[in-house]
């Protein structure tokens, strides 16, 4: 049997596709790149043989030639939320030619009792080559999970799944439509809420947004740099993990924006005079040692005021070692068969209490 020229031509034109494909995702990457737009990941494809056999036999699909399929090359930019997709959009519809004729909008679909997918559908042309078309695909990642599910379990069955199968799936389709709008919901929320604590970051509570903002802070700033000449390191841009800072300086009995930075300034002698032995001891236990051409995280001043803040708080030793432990519980901090009992009798049985803290 004569095989279809178009199948002949797509051979011959293999390795071309190839080299377009390459030069697409280049132009697309540099694109989103520049915009910083921010995007999940980007994926891309040559159509293969098998599948472009039959869509070139579909009955209800007419290609007069190979160059009429227009995603013999595929690209796919998954985002995080659904308002980058549109975003994304338009910095495709800046980059590449469109044909808007053979473009689809599958955001906004209604038909909920069908198969298929949310995304948005662009078959593009480079400016300099209007001869030859491809697509582009935007979805969220959510989106994306649905397609891929979707193909594996419906495919096959297509429209002879029965109408109890299509209700299931258009139920799970309407969970997932509503989680994507939720997502940007929240993250509009936490953006808003950010701007407020920067505006205010004396009076809010602490938690991992609002501990990085007390890390500007003046205070803070000044105390991380006067440890960091003390190491003979330079300040990083980078904060010491927030999530571990919250704990330490809760357990410190600290609770607001406003009184750390006010305990900071009331021990900031007391910071100084611990600060070589803490370093002394993390260097013991864990190994961790500042030399030349390092970088000290920002909010060490916050780990030291919370080890300050417990030997003081206490007069008895042993409900020192007690504290201490628990802060280190806290932030699961364990080294081989370190425990946290181990690690406070270090630093209750090394300070120098009656010195340093009375």
């Amino acid at each position: 049997m004569t095989q279809d020229p178009r199948l002949q031509l797509y051979q011959l034109k293999k390795y071309e596709l190839e080299g377009k494909r390459v030069q697409i995702v280049r132009e697309v990457t540099r694109a989103l790149e520049e915009s910083g737009v921010s995007f999940q990941g980007l994926s891309s494809r040559v159509k293969g043989e098998t599948s472009l056999a039959r869509k070139l036999n579909r009955p209800d699909k007419t290609y007069a030639s190979l160059w009429d399929v227009t995603d013999l090359v595929g690209v796919r930019v998954v985002t995080f939320f659904e308002d980058n997709v549109e975003e994304i959009a338009s910095l495709i519809e800046r980059s590449f030619g469109i044909d808007y004729q053979n473009s689809t909008n599958k955001m906004n679909m209604a038909e909920h009792d069908r198969f298929g997918y949310r995304s948005l559908h662009y078959i593009c042309f480079l400016k300099d080559d209007p001869t030859f078309r491809f697509e582009i695909q935007i979805r969220t990642i959510l989106q994306h999970a649905w397609a891929e599910i979707e193909h594996d379990l419906g495919y096959k069955a297509g429209d002879l799944a029965s109408q109890k199968i299509r209700r299931r799936f258009s139920r799970i389709a309407g969970l997932l439509e509503i989680a994507d709008q939720e997502f940007v919901s929240i993250r509009r929320e936490l953006d808003d809420y950010v701007r407020s604590v920067k505006e205010n970051a004396q009076a809010v509570e602490l938690d991992a947004v609002s501990v990085v903002t007390i890390l500007d802070q003046s205070e803070v700033k000044a105390a991380d740099e006067w440890i960091a000449s003390l190491l003979n390191v330079k300040l990083s841009n980078d904060p010491f993990y927030p999530y571990y800072l919250v704990r330490m300086l809760q357990a410190a009995g600290l609770r607001g924006g406003g009184e750390t930075l006010d305990s900071l300034k009331k021990y900031r002698i007391q910071i100084e005079e611990s600060a070589n032995c803490y370093f002394e001891i993390i260097d013991e236990l864990w190994g961790i040692r500042f030399e030349a051409g390092m970088t000290l995280p920002r909010g060490y001043s916050l780990v030291l005021l919370s080890h300050v803040l417990i030997l003081m708080s206490e007069s008895l030793a042993l409900n020192r070692v007690r504290r201490l432990a628990e802060m280190y519980r806290t932030i699961d901090q364990t080294h081989g068969s370190i425990t946290p009992l181990d690690i406070a009798h270090r630093f209750v049985d090394k300070l120098d209490l009656t010195k340093t803290f009375r």
